[in-house]
Formats: C-alpha cells, sequence, structure tokens
C-alpha cells in the first residue's frame, strides 16, 4: 500500500486556523493565518472570504459564520 508523502510544507499548513482570500483591483491573494478577528481584519471592500479550517465553517460579510457543505458523493 502506497501512503501519500507529505512535505513538510504540507504539514505545516494543516496546522493553521484560517485560510483568507482577498481580492483587489490589482489581484486575488490566499494566505494562512492562526488569527482572524472580523472586526479588526475585515476590510469595508468586503471582498474576502475567510475559511475557518478547525469549524468548517466560512465567512463573507464579515458578520455571520456559515457551514461549508459536504459532498456526499
Amino acid at each position: 500500500m502506497n501512503l501519500p508523502k507529505y512535505t513538510e510544507k504540507d504539514i505545516s499548513r494543516s496546522v493553521y486556523r484560517y485560510l483568507i482570500t482577498h481580492t483587489t483591483e490589482e489581484s486575488t491573494k490566499c494566505f494562512y493565518t492562526h488569527w482572524f478577528e472580523p472586526e479588526n481584519n475585515f476590510p469595508d471592500s468586503g471582498k474576502m472570504v475567510v475559511i475557518d479550517l478547525v469549524k468548517n465553517q466560512y465567512m463573507t460579510n464579515g458578520k455571520d459564520w456559515l457551514d461549508i457543505e459536504e459532498d456526499h458523493l
């Protein structure tokens, strides 16, 4: 049985709490972080998606967390 080989980078990503995407007129950037506070970190433009990797929820408006649906295929 062949198990997948994970790199140190793969493993370090799995310990982050949030995955954040932020879109501006120039580009879209994604990053992982341990900390996120909507009242301090959510931009007024609202062009951000925050995914909580621990609670399996996401936020698009800076206020409401929504559950991430699972694919049942």
